[in-house]
C-alpha cells in the first residue's frame, strides 16, 4: 500500500490543523444548540448536554486530560494501570471518567 502525502494543514494528527479545527467548530456548534435549546424550554437536561460539550471543547482545544492524567499522577493515586494499557491513557480516562461522574449526577428538580 502506498502512502498518500498530504499537507500538513489537512493531517488529523497536527496540532491546529483543518480537522482540529472543524472538530472544535463540532463541539462549540453542540453546545451553542444545546444552550439555546435550554434558553427556550428551561429544561435542565440541555443545560447538562452544553456543559458536556463545552467541556469536550475546552479538553480538545486545551489537552486537558492530557495534562491532568499523566503516569505521575496515576501511580500516585492508584498505584497501578489496567493491563494492556498504559498508565498515561489510565489516566486520561480517569480525568473523562471523573467529568462525567460529576455531569451525571441528579440535578435537583
Amino acid at each position: 500500500m502506498v502512502a498518500r502525502r498530504t499537507l500538513p494543514a489537512c493531517h488529523i494528527e497536527v496540532d491546529g490543523s483543518i480537522p482540529e479545527w472543524f472538530n472544535y467548530l463540532k463541539w462549540a456548534a453542540s453546545a451553542l444548540a444545546c444552550s439555546s435549546a435550554f434558553y427556550r424550554r428551561a429544561e435542565p437536561l440541555y443545560l447538562v448536554w452544553a456543559i458536556l460539550f463545552a467541556y469536550f471543547l475546552l479538553d480538545d482545544a486545551g489537552q486537558l486530560h492530557e495534562q491532568l492524567g499523566p503516569a505521575d499522577y496515576v501511580t500516585a493515586a492508584f498505584g497501578w494501570a489496567p493491563p494492556r494499557l498504559r498508565a498515561q491513557d489510565f489516566g486520561e480516562l480517569a480525568v473523562n471518567f471523573a467529568v462525567f461522574t460529576v455531569c451525571s449526577e441528579p440535578w435537583p428538580s
